[in-house]
């Protein structure tokens, strides 16, 4: 539900963003060129073509992602892809956003209010389409929320490990 719900809000903004963004800004009707796009993603063009990862106050969260697709699928098709991940990232955010409320509240209407707002929420779902790190780095620090409340409930090492890796990551 959380997967038809982000797809629904993306075919929207994508539709919106084809009439009222310029055409040289968006990338297979999809990805949205922003001021700071190329600031992301060309030193990780850079690193993979050998030359380092060299840039100005951008820290490499996008790399892991976008590197691998850039080298297998060159830019267009590997900044599209990027997009598509960040949209299956937001679902899963939707459903662990309402797996943290249904558990701090210890109630199920908590979780349903949850889900239904933040899948719902357009604040949330446009920046899916941006070429920035802001859709990763939202669904990363809800999954580290996620992990360290199963942390403090199972006391398995694994989740904390997963809590600490998506709030770095998120950073």
């Amino acid at each position: 539900l959380a997967v038809s719900l982000k797809i629904v809000l993306f075919v929207f903004f994508a539709a919106n963003f084809i009439q009222n963004w310029p055409a040289d800004r968006i990338i297979n009707h999809i990805f949205i060129i922003s001021g700071d796009t190329e600031g992301y993603y060309g030193p990780i063009e850079n690193f993979v073509h050998g030359y380092g990862y060299t840039t100005i106050c951008r820290m490499p969260g996008l790399l892991p992602v976008y590197a691998p697709l850039f080298f297998l699928l060159g830019s267009t098709w590997g900044k599209a892809f990027v997009i598509v991940l960040q949209v299956l990232a937001g679902s899963l955010s939707v459903y662990m956003v309402a797996e943290i409320s249904g558990k701090l509240f210890n109630n199920y209407k908590a979780f349903l209010l949850a889900f239904w707002i933040y899948a719902l929420s357009e604040f949330v779902s446009i920046w899916d389409h941006m070429g920035l790190s802001d859709s990763f780095g939202t669904s990363f620090l809800i999954f580290s929320v996620y992990y360290s409340l199963k942390y403090s409930s199972t006391h398995l090492h694994k989740h904390l490990l997963m809590a600490g890796f998506f709030i770095g990551w998120s950073c």
